[in-house]
């Protein structure tokens, strides 16, 4: 029997057959070709061939797995589609020779460097789109087929890989397919997005598991707590079969789970909201699910473009989120972005540490003209619904002041022009940083809501970088300095009577929702699919005893073990 420990990511628990995912290595070389436009025809037909196929694939995925499984391979048929990239690649052809592979791949690690720099997690993440998408390319000008392409599986099966993507696994068998299990990947990659929708588990950032487990070797895995058990014996079997029976029992009472507002059981509310970052997600919010869009990320607006988005496109943007969720709030996070050239045409100069570097609100407070055509954009946008505005990583008084005066100008220039907005537009702030924790109490004085960010707040906390495999176990966002940062955040928002909400990954999680409400946290922000769970387990939870635990953790709790103890009694108590 072998144990095995990682991330988990789409909750849940399954127990199948191993499916070992045998990764192509493609074979790279310098050589230059004696006809750079012979080499460009054959590329622009191996894209020809691989669009036929990935049309093929929407339309299988779209009907076997429904719209937003099929939108995740819409997102690589619009990355095949960008003319600017591929012409990026046909230029490295056309001036130096090159082979059509090796010329992929240096414009996909060009491309890289910008995506890497990003802080947001999320969006961080979306270079892997490109980089599977280049890299299937490679495989066609190799004319190699995937190699899940003609599995046919007839047992529930755990899929295992060093990495995956959404094109690897929508032809598979949902009926069969049991979870995922990852080598490498993030829990905001596509791979886990897929499980999320489909409703499986998924493990991430299990080292070198693929040369540890062979195909048919049976597996259990339970995504709550991240562990991974390889032919275990009957006994582990047995004990393994009860938490799979307590899983399908509770997601079953989550899919019946009545819509409306969300109360505890000594009657707090606790707002349920969604989290947003894209124009295909912004097309799925549906605000008869929620109770509002807890967070809308900017960034996807600048990163399609070859110069700043300007106000009107910005604004029309904002404008359809609005009025989608027919006046529910929308919480709009201005650009948070930076980092090594994390777009060209921002002109940043290499950092070595990126994610303490230049970015998010430095940025744009150094850029007040860009910053202020994204807020003029915001400020126009909340005339049509119920808008709020979000400075990402704040770290000090100074940035709100400053970030408060670029926004009180651009509401002069709005008034004079005649143009309607919310004069009493609500303004936030990302809480994501030891320093912002430290100063919640002064923060929150100047701040109308606070949003956590937990995502980068656990990075930030333990030193921990959440993409790197040989750390990743010290990624716990139970880690008892995260808790305390989160309770004191929330004591101070509720001191001063302002709203704080969680954006980031904890929002979901069944043990830690106890603890967000004992700490004082009234907004969970969440995905669409986890929005029944959220609103079952908050119904059910006393405000009261959950302050109690709450209180309990940060005074006694040595370690992450000891607080998840106290949090899994209380969610075991209402199940």
């Amino acid at each position: 029997m072998l144990t095995l420990k990682g991330n988990g990511c789409a909750e849940g628990a399954a127990m199948g057959a191993a499916l070992v995912k045998t990764a192509y290595v493609p074979v790279y070389t310098m050589d230059r070709v004696e006809d750079p436009q012979a080499e460009i025809a054959y590329l622009d037909e191996r894209i020809a061939s691989l669009a036929k196929r990935l049309d093929a694939l929407y339309e299988h995925t779209l009907e076997e797995s429904g719209e937003e499984a099929a939108e995740l391979i819409e997102s690589y048929q619009m990355i095949l589609m960008d003319q600017t990239f591929f012409d990026g690649v046909r230029d490295r052809i056309r001036k130096t020779g090159l082979n059509c592979k090796m010329a992929i791949k240096e414009a996909c690690e060009a491309c890289r460097e910008s995506f890497m720099a990003i802080s947001d997690p999320y969006l961080r993440e979306r270079f892997g789109d490109i980089e599977d998408v280049c890299f299937k390319l490679v495989m066609a000008c190799d004319q190699v087929t995937d190699a899940l392409e003609d599995v046919r599986l007839t047992e529930p099966t755990i899929l295992v890989a060093d990495t995956l993507t959404p094109m690897d696994t929508v032809r598979l068998d949902k009926g069969f397919l049991a979870g995922f299990i990852v080598e490498r990947g993030g829990a905001t990659s596509h791979a886990v997005i897929l499980a999320k929708t489909l409703g499986i588990p998924a493990i991430v950032g299990v080292q070198a598991i693929c040369s540890q487990v062979k195909n048919g070797s049976h597996i259990m895995m339970d995504a709550a707590t991240g562990e991974i058990i390889v032919d275990g014996d009957d006994a582990a079997r047995e004990a393994f079969q009860a938490i799979l029976r307590a899983g399908e029992a509770a997601r079953e009472t989550y899919r019946k789970e009545p819509l409306g507002p969300a109360q505890t059981l000594d009657g707090v509310a606790v707002e349920i909201a969604v989290n947003a970052g894209d124009a295909d997600s912004s097309q799925r919010l549906d605000p008869s699910l929620c109770d509002g869009v807890g967070l809308f990320r900017t960034e996807f607006l600048y990163m399609g473009c070859q110069d700043y988005p300007d106000e009107e496109t910005q604004y029309q943007a904002y404008r359809q989120v609005a009025e989608r969720m027919q006046g529910k709030p929308v919480i709009i996070r201005t650009l948070d972005i930076g980092g090594d050239k994390a777009l060209d045409y921002m002109g940043l100069e290499q950092e070595e540490n990126p994610f303490l570097g230049y970015r998010a609100i430095r940025i744009c407070l150094d850029k007040p003209a860009m910053f202020k055509t994204q807020l003029r954009a915001i400020l126009r946008a909340s005339a049509h619904g119920c808008v709020k505005i979000m400075f990402p990583m704040i770290i000090s008084l100074a940035e709100i002041r400053q970030s408060r005066a670029l926004l009180a100008e651009c509401m002069v220039e709005l008034r004079q022009a005649s143009v309607p907005f919310d004069e009493n537009i609500a303004v936030g702030i990302m809480v994501e940083t030891p320093a912002a924790v430290l100063m919640a109490d002064q923060l929150a004085a100047q701040a109308d809501f606070f949003s956590i960010g937990t995502n980068d707040l656990t990075q930030y906390v333990t030193a921990t970088d959440r993409g790197n495999a040989r750390v990743q176990a010290l990624y716990d966002p139970f880690n008892p300095a995260v808790l305390r940062a989160i309770y004191q955040t929330g004591q101070a928002a509720t001191a001063h009577h302002i709203l704080a909400g969680v954006c980031g990954e904890t929002a979901s999680m069944d043990h830690m929702i106890p603890f967000l409400i004992g700490a004082g946290i009234r907004e969970l922000s969440v995905s669409q699919g986890a929005l029944g769970k959220v609103r079952y387990l908050v119904r059910r939870l006393s405000a009261e005893q959950c302050q109690a635990a709450a209180k309990q953790i940060v005074q006694d709790c040595a370690d992450s073990s000891q607080a998840r103890a106290i949090l899994a009694g209380l969610i075991a108590a209402i199940r």
